[in-house]
């Protein structure tokens, strides 16, 4: 009976928030994500501004598999890697743009302070995730650039 019931359930059962898989049941192997090293090697020494970050090397870094980080991230941020990556970009960008430590710095530079290899898809992640430019953020703050 059970088995016909998740052969042949109703259509409404096959949306995303009903679904049912089995498959996570029958994978013993699989490791799961470590938060407290997640959060350490991500947030606290700011892996998100290495401008050579990759799902590969992060999963490597914590010594699971690459399947099971992009689940973690989707389940816990709802988000992929690199939007993940993008949004702590920007906001480290909105932080360190206020500190007076960096007032000598161009908005480029402080770009590649967080990560970023090239200037538009710097402007493009900032206007998703803060809106506006960059320079009118430094204006609002009264720092020179």
């Amino acid at each position: 009976f059970i088995l016909l019931i998740l052969l042949y359930r109703p259509i409404f059962l096959n949306r995303a928030f009903a679904t049912i898989s089995l498959s996570n049941l029958f994978n013993i192997k699989q490791k799961i994500v470590n938060d407290a090293a997640f959060t350490n090697y991500f947030y606290v020494h700011l892996y998100f501004i290495n401008n050579k970050a990759s799902i590969q090397n992060f999963a490597n870094m914590l010594n699971v598999q690459v399947d099971d980080i992009k689940n973690y991230i989707k389940n816990i941020y709802g988000v992929s890697f690199d939007e993940l990556i993008d949004k702590n970009r920007i906001e480290y960008f909105v932080q360190i743009a206020k500190d007076p430590k960096y007032n000598n710095l161009t908005i480029e530079a402080l770009a590649e302070e967080v990560g970023y290899s090239s200037r538009s898809s710097f402007y493009k992640s900032f206007k998703r995730y803060h809106g506006g430019n960059p320079s009118d953020l430094i204006a609002a703050h009264n720092i020179s650039i």
